[in-house]
């Protein structure tokens, strides 16, 4: 059995990820709530929600629904709720990836260096602080990655919804996937 030492080190990236973001100057930018044709306003987000959504037909719903529950649930903390969920969004790409890799028998050397070098590109940092959808679709993506090889190891149907889940979550959040 191979050591959780690859998994330690994709922390460690992340930590290091988090302080060059911070380092260069990189906050989450939340602001763009207001100005980005692909969210619905955000009066119609905090007050009428489903009926917005029902008839937003130029984008996927899934993002505004997501958009719309935080301002919702948390009308104060809401850009503070919006970074915490896309770092744990962050961290959980690359751990999934780094399981992902695992799987596909790539030395934890490579894997290593892979999400060092993914974590510190510039696009990893600004996406990460980024009220955008990018970094979500490319967590899905992963995340049905790890639930068909899930479903392929083991054969349980569970893992297939959840890979079926995934696919129709990235459908509901991004059209270029329909």
């Amino acid at each position: 059995m191979r050591s959780k030492a690859l998994y330690a080190w994709t922390f460690v990236v992340f930590l290091l990820s988090e302080l060059l973001a911070r380092h260069l100057g990189i906050r989450f930018a939340w602001e763009t709530l207001d100005s980005l044709y692909q969210y619905l306003d955000p009066a119609i987000l905090r007050e009428d929600l489903l009926r917005g959504v029902f008839y937003l037909h130029a984008q996927p719903p899934l993002f505004n629904l997501f958009l719309g529950t935080v301002l919702k649930l948390f009308p104060f903390a809401s850009p503070a709720i919006f970074a915490f969920v896309f770092g744990l969004t962050a961290l959980g790409l690359l751990l999934g990836m780094a399981w992902l890799m695992r799987k596909l028998e790539i030395s934890d050397a490579v894997s290593g260096i892979v999400l060092l070098i993914f974590a510190l590109s510039p696009n990893f940092p600004v996406y990460r602080n980024w009220l955008f959808y990018t970094l979500p679709v490319a967590a899905l993506l992963v995340l049905g990655g790890i639930c068909l090889q899930r479903h392929l190891d083991s054969g349980r149907w569970l893992y297939l919804g959840g890979f079926l889940v995934s696919v129709a979550s990235l459908m509901m959040t991004r059209s270029v996937y329909h």
